[in-house]
């Protein structure tokens, strides 16, 4: 997967499911998204991404770069 998205090998934590009705689908997180960091956090495994998004206080915004087809965007939504 690395390899067809062009990424390097450990980069990024792959979106696998978004409930319906949550802050992250509103936000416009797709299935099949990589996420590259969580505010200047880099994402390389899933641990990473559970660290990061751990340390965004309640109420905060939380911002991403997702990498989607073959380009990288910057999503956000309130934690």
């Amino acid at each position: 997967l690395s390899r067809k998205l062009n990424l390097k090998p450990g980069k990024g934590v792959r979106v696998t499911e978004v409930a319906t009705d949550s802050r992250a689908a509103d936000a416009g997180i797709q299935e099949g998204d990589i996420v590259l960091k969580v505010h200047d956090h880099e994402t390389n495994a899933p641990g990473d991404f559970v660290k990061a998004l751990k340390a965004v206080k309640s109420g905060s915004i939380v911002r991403m770069l997702v990498r989607r087809g073959e380009g990288n965007l910057f999503l956000a939504f309130k934690k």
